[in-house]
């Protein structure tokens, strides 16, 4: 891989990042107030706001075992295929 296409593909890691951690910023501080404005009360509110921090703890492990599992998939079949062409 060159070093333009490396560059490149980092910096659309970086703004994905950039995008996603700003939106969450400016989203977070106000949902709670947003939610009060809708009639929710304090409990629920809080409830809600678990919820979203919680997927925040979970998402990440779920998607690192999900990655796992089809990495080793992918390398058993690159082994099983790398067997069969040494055998012909």
């Amino acid at each position: 891989m060159t070093r333009s296409a490396v560059n490149m593909r980092n910096w659309h890691f970086s703004n994905f990042y950039f995008f996603y951690f700003t939106t969450v910023g400016v989203i977070v501080p106000y949902w709670s107030l947003y939610l009060q404005y809708k009639g929710f009360s304090a409990a629920q509110i809080g409830q809600l706001m678990a919820i979203l921090l919680m997927t925040k703890v979970i998402a990440p492990n779920n998607w690192a075992t999900i990655a796992d599992n089809v990495a080793l998939k992918k390398a058993a079949l690159s082994d099983f295929s790398n067997m069969q062409a040494s055998l012909r």
